[in-house]
């Protein structure tokens, strides 16, 4: 009840930042319903039990190291400011090395106020009229352009990028992306590393759990040519089948040469 009359998200502790657009109260809607399942409408759904799934994250980046410190909001702009920063530190405080991390959630279209309404005044939500959608389409508009410029960005520093998401929207990517398989790259080389996460429904507590399913290591650059598949409608052909292509093609012109 005190988060409902404190609007307080129980993932961060402190007031909902889940704002209405004509409403000055938080909407407190940090996952919606939807044919694919449960799908994750706010990043700070990922910061439940203390930031666990971030630490994670830090753990994998630079290791067990005990002199390192993860800094929120990092960046000139909005195109190249970085969720978190997770920095190594010497014993003079001075900066070694480091990382970025970006927390990815997906937004609707539509409105949830109706439910919210109907919520906080002990009606029946579940019974409200759908209103809202996925809005999938901002996934290529602006998710994928601001990723590839931040991966790029700390790609040309040596550094990697780090993206903790629900295993819903990598899913996603795959599909209009053509990436999955294609895209998975040998730890020591890549430089942009997907964290999915599922929702796992605990039914004794009524709750969703997140878990870890899948880490995808990869490449700003197959990222890339991910995205451009995505814009064609087509996937781009490895090196190896090009290659094979080109060869062919080859043998074919200097056949009908002879």
């Amino acid at each position: 009840m005190r988060c409902r009359a404190e609007y307080r998200c129980p993932f961060i502790n402190a007031r909902c930042v889940k704002g209405g657009h004509d409403i000055d109260i938080p909407l407190g809607t940090c996952g919606v319903h939807s044919k694919y399942g449960p799908i994750i409408t706010c990043p700070q759904r990922f910061y439940g039990d203390n930031y666990r799934l971030l630490d994670r994250v830090v753990t994998y980046l630079v290791g067990e190291s005990t002199k390192a410190v993860r800094i929120p909001e990092v960046g000139p702009g909005i195109t190249y400011s970085l969720d978190w920063i997770v920095a190594t530190y010497d014993e003079r405080l001075q900066l070694l090395d480091y990382h970025g991390i970006e927390v990815q959630a997906i937004d609707i279209t539509g409105s949830v106020r109706p439910y919210f309404e109907a919520y906080m005044s002990g009606g029946d939500w579940e019974q409200v009229e759908h209103r809202y959608g996925i809005n999938w389409a901002n996934v290529f508009k602006r998710m994928l352009p601001q990723l590839l410029a931040k991966g790029a960005m700390l790609a040309s520093y040596g550094k990697k990028l780090a993206i903790i998401l629900q295993d819903q929207l990598l899913a996603y990517i795959s599909r209009t992306g053509r990436m999955d398989i294609e895209m998975e790259e040998d730890e020591s080389l890549a430089n942009l590393i997907f964290f999915s996460h599922r929702l796992h429904y605990l039914p004794d507590v009524n709750e969703y759990k997140l878990v870890l399913e899948r880490i995808l290591p990869t490449s700003f650059e197959k990222l890339e040519a991910a995205f451009i598949a995505g814009l064609i409608g087509a996937r781009m052909p490895s090196k190896e089948e090009f290659d094979r292509i080109v060869a062919d093609k080859m043998a074919e012109v200097i056949d009908k040469a002879v």
